[in-house]
């Protein structure tokens, strides 16, 4: 929801941009250079909320220091009836939270990266082929082509942690095509 709404802005950014009628003026205020910066700001914001909610959940849960853990590993074992604990369930489902995590750290970390290839990069591909206005030779194409590669790495990661491509599968084609 947070990137969503991000995403919003980038939008509204880039229709005042290219509004007929005022969009020249707008670009030549150093106004949309403000709003540009301040949606930077915040996906890295968001960012640093994904690092932060990476380590809590992979580090807490894999010291077994979750809550709901360790209260589910203490009923398994009053339950067994043979007494033993059953730690094979407890650790699955561990393997399984800190996997479920990072897949969702990756799918967030690859479209903050697209948000901010929306917000440095071209939108129109016969633009962007045609380079009339010398924009692979710009600071901007450069940032978005180091988001470029940074979404691709987290397309790596997603890949390794959902293969089958289950956990968004009609919002991650369109942002993989973005991207």
């Amino acid at each position: 929801l947070p990137l969503m709404s991000i995403l919003g802005e980038i939008v509204d950014l880039q229709h005042a941009r290219n509004h007929p009628r005022f969009g020249l003026h707008f670009r030549n205020s150093g106004e949309w250079q403000n709003q540009a910066m301040e949606i930077t700001r915040q996906l890295d914001v968001y960012a640093q909320s994904l690092k932060e909610f990476e380590a809590r959940y992979t580090n807490s849960l894999a010291l077994g220091t979750d809550n709901d853990t360790a209260m589910e590993g203490a009923h398994i074992n009053h339950v067994s009836p043979s007494g033993r604990s059953n730690t094979s369930t407890v650790g699955s489902h561990v393997s399984e939270s800190i996997v479920h995590t990072r897949m969702v750290v990756a799918y967030g970390t690859h479209i903050m990266h697209v948000l901010h290839i929306l917000l440095a990069g071209k939108w129109d591909p016969i633009n962007l082929l045609d380079d009339n206005d010398l924009w692979i030779s710009s600071d901007s194409f450069i940032t978005a082509m180091g988001h470029a590669v940074s979404a691709a790495e987290a397309a790596s990661d997603i890949l390794e942690y959902d293969p089958d491509l289950s956990f968004m599968p009609f919002f991650f084609g369109i942002y993989l095509l973005q991207g």
